[in-house]
């Protein structure tokens, strides 16, 4: 308010000097003055002081008379804009404080498309431009939230965690990331819960039963009654340097060429395919033990535990990362 005083002090002063004849300086001093209250937004002022200026219109040097036709056609614009103007800047404010954050994007769209802005309502549309699309974004986000909310409630955790993953957590608000965490959680007990029933409906195989079937070139599934060579359709193929042979769920069949394709091995990396005498091969090393008495081979090796058992005919070899936990991967072979 004290600026614009002073402002107004110059620019009635410039008045009296236009009345009594101006020097070339002191034009110069009127238009700065001119500009500066044009800056600041005092638009009527400003018009004053441009219609005194033009009586010295003819003392002007070119430069002045360019810079001050610039300035007169500014002010004029601003006086005649000015009303429509700010009744814009209140209507886009007024949107955003009732949370209608597009509606005050598309007025303040609306604005600029009809109007050129003085500098000081650019300023004032700058700042409110920056808070709606800060708005914007933040209610981007929360949409997004509540969307893979309710895709994973829906029980699509696949599509919610790419949804998920695609948000940008950089500007997430408090209340924002802690949704975002929780639905992480959620997402992965989801995916826990799948895979676990996954296995849960997994064939199981009787170990001693499979190696009946080692030394043959065929072995049938229990749940298909055909042979397993006979279904690639449903098979991933499996190929190593000596070896072929072909993976059905949880069970991997491996052959020897040098066996000219008999069946040397079974393995599963998921414990719970194997059982003998009814009981589940998802046990610990000590537990394992008990069930199938002292290994013949095992300890560390290169930072795993691999344990070998002999039964009638076979042997079973466990793989742990952990031995007092269930092993990562359990091997019938001859």
């Amino acid at each position: 308010m004290k600026k614009k005083l002073l402002l107004t002090l110059a620019l009635s002063l410039t008045v009296t000097l236009a009345a009594c004849g101006m020097t070339p300086e002191e034009i110069d001093t009127v238009l700065t003055n001119i500009e500066t209250t044009y800056q600041s937004g005092a638009y009527d002022e400003a018009k004053t002081a441009v219609e005194e200026l033009d009586k010295s219109y003819d003392k002007m040097s070119e430069e002045q008379k360019s810079k001050y036709d610039n300035l007169s056609s500014s002010v004029e614009y601003a006086v005649t804009s000015i009303s429509a103007i700010n009744e814009g800047l209140e209507k886009a404010q007024s949107y955003y404080d009732q949370k209608m954050y597009y509606e005050a994007s598309a007025e303040l769209g609306n604005l600029t498309s009809a109007y050129t802005l003085p500098p000081a309502e650019q300023a004032k549309y700058d700042e409110k431009k920056s808070a709606v699309d800060a708005a914007i974004a933040q209610w981007k986000i929360t949409e997004t939230l509540n969307n893979v909310e309710a895709t994973l409630n829906g029980g699509d955790y696949n599509a919610a965690s790419d949804a998920l993953s695609a948000i940008d957590t950089s500007s997430l608000t408090e209340e924002q990331s802690q949704k975002y965490q929780s639905l992480q959680s959620g997402i992965a007990t989801k995916k826990a819960e799948a895979e676990a029933a996954a296995k849960a409906k997994a064939a199981v195989y009787d170990v001693d039963v499979l190696s009946q079937r080692l030394g043959t070139r065929q072995v049938y599934l229990y749940e298909e009654g055909g042979p397993l060579y006979g279904k690639y359709e449903q098979c991933e193929k499996v190929n190593t340097d000596s070896e072929y042979g072909v993976k059905y769920g949880d069970l991997t069949v491996l052959g020897s060429r040098a066996l000219d394709g008999d069946i040397v091995q079974f393995s599963t990396t998921n414990p719970k395919t194997f059982r003998k005498n009814g009981v589940s091969l998802d046990k610990s090393y000590n537990e394992l033990v008990t069930i199938l008495g002292e290994p013949e081979l095992g300890g560390p090796e290169q930072g795993i535990y691999w344990y070998t058992f002999v039964c009638d005919g076979y042997s079973l070899s466990f793989k742990f990362n952990d031995p007092a936990k269930a092993p990562y991967e359990v091997i019938v072979h001859y």
